[in-house]
């Protein structure tokens, strides 16, 4: 048979009972309280503004050490330690950057960090692209169990 059968049903009139069981003249669970269904863009739209509100938070909670920090550089001795702790340092001190390269070997500091990060990020690198070109073209017993522990060893 090459003809398609189709199914067609009437639409329901409001003064029909539903198929959930309500009548067609009461407000349905799904809707708001508006009385007619959320489209799918409001939806979204309310989606997008929670997202948005909860990375908001989470920018602040993640930026505020930061912004203490910087704050707190900017203040004399005495008021780092001030009780209540003030956000915007009253007199700005500029002079603790400049004093900060002659008090100490920080020059060395950051040239050895540098060298120590570089280092092993080359060394690390380079060991991870061997052992993954191994995992991936060699056949050798127990290879899933050596890979599992090679990703929960590191």
């Amino acid at each position: 048979m090459s003809a398609q059968h189709v199914i067609t049903t009437p639409p329901l009139e409001p003064t029909q009972e539903l198929p959930d069981g309500s009548g067609g003249a009461g407000k349905s669970a799904s809707r708001p309280t508006g009385g007619r269904p959320r489209s799918t863009k409001e939806t979204l739209r309310l989606g997008n503004v929670i997202t948005t509100l909860v990375l908001s938070v989470g920018a602040i909670v993640m930026i505020a050490p930061l912004a203490w920090t910087f704050s707190t550089s900017l203040k004399t001795k005495d008021g780092v330690f001030a009780l209540p702790p003030q956000w915007i340092p009253d007199p700005f001190v500029w002079e603790n950057y400049a004093r900060i390269w002659t008090a100490g070997p920080l020059l060395s500091g950051i040239q050895n960090s540098l060298i120590v990060a570089c280092s092993v990020t080359i060394v690390g690198s380079l060991t991870s692209a061997l052992a993954a070109f191994a995992f991936a073209k060699m056949r050798m017993p127990f290879k899933n169990v050596l890979f599992l522990g090679l990703l929960s060893g590191s």
